[in-house]
């Protein structure tokens, strides 16, 4: 049976408290009407195509993100 020994680590100043992780969250994205209306449409000639997954994972979207704009009554 072998033990193991705890050395202490040492504060070298490299990590700095006033700037944020590198994996800290990020910002929710926003889209303008257009926006929305260009990703549906282009999403649904990808599907035509069928490569609308590809499509998804290239725009980091999901499909139940995708739904089909109501037209006005």
């Amino acid at each position: 049976m072998s033990s193991s020994v705890v050395l202490p680590v040492v504060d070298d100043g490299g990590m700095d408290p006033s700037r944020p992780r590198s994996g800290a969250p990020t910002p929710l994205r926003s889209y303008t009407p257009a926006q929305k209306l260009a990703h549906v449409n282009a999403y649904e000639v990808a599907c035509d195509q069928r490569a609308g997954s590809a499509y998804l994972r290239e725009n980091g979207l999901y499909s139940s993100q995708m739904t089909p704009v109501a037209p006005d009554a």
